[in-house]
């Protein structure tokens, strides 16, 4: 993509992997926010195995170009803040509490557990 010269470069290969990493999770201030700047061109789609701050793995399907559901697994634990509309939150069978905040909603979550996020 930035290397039209001939000349490998770490930066150009990579960037693009990068950019489209971020057009799909960023976490800079702490909060996860899932698809911040989908292409239109990608209209349903899934990732899987982004890391966000915290140590947190997600894996995200969309559809019309909203998140229709994500997993998210902490490697520590802790409160995960996800960006946006409040998603109802599984552990398994079990449904999870979570807590509105003011750019978005945050739910507590174990050590190595996958909580699935979906939209209601």
């Amino acid at each position: 993509m930035l290397n039209g010269r001939g000349v490998f470069q770490i930066d150009g290969n990579l960037g693009g992997c990068a950019g489209i990493a971020e057009s799909l999770i960023q976490s800079h201030t702490g909060i996860i926010h899932l698809l911040p700047a989908l292409p239109k061109a990608w209209e349903s789609g899934e990732a899987k195995g982004f890391r966000a701050r915290g140590a947190y793995t997600v894996d995200m399907k969309w559809n019309s170009g909203r998140l229709t559901e994500a997993a998210l697994t902490g490697k520590y634990g802790g409160e995960p803040e996800i960006h946006g509309d409040t998603l109802v939150v599984w552990d398994g069978n079990r449904k999870i509490e979570t807590t509105r905040t003011a750019h978005g909603f945050r739910f507590k979550c174990e050590a190595g557990k996958t909580y699935v996020l979906k939209r209601v």
